[in-house]
């Protein structure tokens, strides 16, 4: 009887939590992954059993939403792969970060990571992220093919030293005192 006591209140306690949800993955900063995508409408997806991305390699998403927490504010770079026509919304714990640019149909970049970046053709977006908690995930908006997949990456913004931020004041201060002595 104790046991089942414990038990409908552990499950009244994860009912209370409903916001949390259990298939959220962890994702690194700084690495590349491919994630896939069916028609439009669907959810992002795993990158499992997609090819993987190259230049930089990339590794396969886990099932999103993708969390992770920034110490500083930081991108997420989100892009479609190999052929272009595909586009997505973009979120971040449910809230719309924005769409990614509208795609040109009859580009192909393969799963070259830096190549797909290149192309205007191919539809990605860079969106900005500030300190704490994030859960990203996204819808499709438009998928000519059917199903596809696509690459991200989120990247923290590196906060200068105070050293370095102490150097450029002086560097400015020199710049200011060359110039008046100039205009004098």
């Amino acid at each position: 009887m104790l046991r089942k006591l414990f038990c409908l209140g552990l499950f009244i306690a994860a009912s209370a939590l409903g916001g949390l949800r259990a298939n959220a993955a962890p994702i690194a900063l700084d690495q590349w992954y491919t994630f896939g995508f069916r028609d439009v409408g669907s959810s992002l997806t795993s990158g499992a059993g997609f090819i993987l991305g190259v230049n930089p390699p990339s590794i396969a998403a886990p099932d999103a939403p993708w969390t992770f927490t920034l110490s500083a504010p930081g991108t997420l770079t989100l892009l479609d792969g190999f052929s272009s026509g595909d586009q997505f919304n973009v979120t971040d714990f449910g809230s719309l970060l924005g769409p990614t640019s509208v795609p040109v149909p009859g580009s192909d970049c393969g799963g070259d990571i830096s190549a797909c970046l290149a192309n205007p053709n191919i539809s990605h977006g860079v969106f900005a992220l500030g300190v704490g908690n994030h859960s990203i995930g996204g819808t499709v908006l438009l998928s000519p093919f059917g199903a596809g997949a696509g690459f991200f990456l989120v990247s923290s913004v590196a906060v200068p030293e105070p050293a370095s931020l102490a150097l450029f004041g002086t560097a400015l201060l020199g710049l200011a005192l060359v110039r008046k002595r100039k205009a004098a």
